[in-house]
C-alpha cells in the first residue's frame, strides 16, 4: 500500500506540552533578600530588594530605590530578574545542585564565578547567572 499523506508513519500528532509553557520554567523562583531589576512595567530600569516571595513565587514584595522615593512594590516574576554580583559581593546561588547556599564572589572567569562558600569555606566555579547578589540587612 502506498504511505499515508505526509510520507509520516500515520497515527495522533505528539499532544501539545502542558502548563504554561518554557518561558515559565526557565524563570525560576527567587529567594527573597537578593538585588534585582525592574524589566517591565511602570518601574522598568529600577532596582530593588524583594522582601517576600507571594502566591508560590508567581509575584514578589519588592523595595525599589533610585528615582525620587523607595516605593514598595508587588511585581511578577516576570518583570523582574536578578542583578548579576560582582567581585567580592555577597551572593546566593539561585538554581543548580549548590541552591541557596551562599558565599562571596571573589574572582569571574568569563561566564563563570570563583565563590568562596559561606558554611565550608570551599572555593566552586558556579556560572555567573546562577548567582544572585544577596543584601544583607
Amino acid at each position: 500500500p502506498p504511505p499515508p499523506p505526509g510520507g509520516g508513519a500515520g497515527g495522533p500528532p505528539p499532544p501539545p506540552p502542558s502548563g504554561a509553557g518554557p518561558e515559565k520554567e526557565d524563570l525560576g523562583t527567587l529567594p527573597a533578600d537578593i538585588e534585582v531589576k525592574v524589566i517591565k512595567g511602570d518601574h522598568a530600569g529600577r532596582n530593588g530588594k524583594i522582601t517576600q516571595m507571594r502566591a508560590g513565587g508567581e509575584r514578589y514584595a519588592v523595595v525599589l530605590t533610585g528615582g525620587d522615593s523607595v516605593v514598595i512594590e508587588e511585581l511578577a516574576r516576570h518583570e523582574i530578574e536578578a542583578v548579576t554580583p560582582g567581585k567580592k559581593d555577597s551572593i546566593i546561588i539561585i538554581n543548580g545542585d549548590l541552591m541557596n547556599s551562599t558565599g562571596t564572589l571573589i574572582g569571574v572567569d568569563g561566564t563563570d564565578g570563583i565563590v568562596k562558600m559561606d558554611t565550608t569555606n570551599d572555593i566552586k566555579i558556579v556560572e555567573l547567572r546562577s548567582c544572585a547578589k544577596l543584601v544583607r540587612s
